[in-house]
């Protein structure tokens, strides 16, 4: 098991896609005694740690995207980016700051297995929101 766990990180590491990852013990190794709590917390661990690289290969390919479809000069606009969980991938949105609000600038979506598959360049008017709406909709989710 611990092998098999080892050969996963090695491959997420590398770059590779990896696949819905589940706990499973062979029976013939000592690990195989996991009891039904400890499975379940290495399972929850498991997921996260998947999501996060998730979450951090969404954001490292759509600002490849970015940069290839924004002029250079505009690349400064950016002040950040949210990541969130859609039906098809991970969509990630760059902002920049607009007075007391913000405003997004480019958006891509990104799906494991896949790469990017929908980017936009944002109109000013297209992407604005405040920080009480967005830390709302943040609250909402992470409760």
């Amino acid at each position: 098991m611990i092998r098999g766990l080892w050969a996963m990180i090695g491959a997420a590491a590398l770059g590779c896609t990896t696949p819905a990852m589940s706990l499973q013990a062979d029976d013939d190794t000592a690990e195989a005694n996991i009891t039904a709590p400890e499975e379940t917390a290495v399972q929850r661990a498991l997921d996260r740690g998947l999501g996060i690289y998730h979450h951090d290969q969404a954001a490292w390919h759509s600002t490849d995207t970015l940069r290839e479809d924004l002029p250079r000069q505009r690349w400064q606009e950016v002040r950040g980016w949210l990541v969130d969980e859609v039906a098809s991938g991970y969509r990630v949105t760059y902002y920049g700051v607009d007075g007391d609000s913000f405003r997004g600038i480019y958006s891509a979506i990104w799906s494991p297995g896949e790469g990017i598959i929908a980017q936009d360049v944002l109109a000013p008017d297209q992407g604005m929101f405040t920080v009480r709406s967005s830390t709302a909709v943040f609250w909402e989710k992470v409760q």
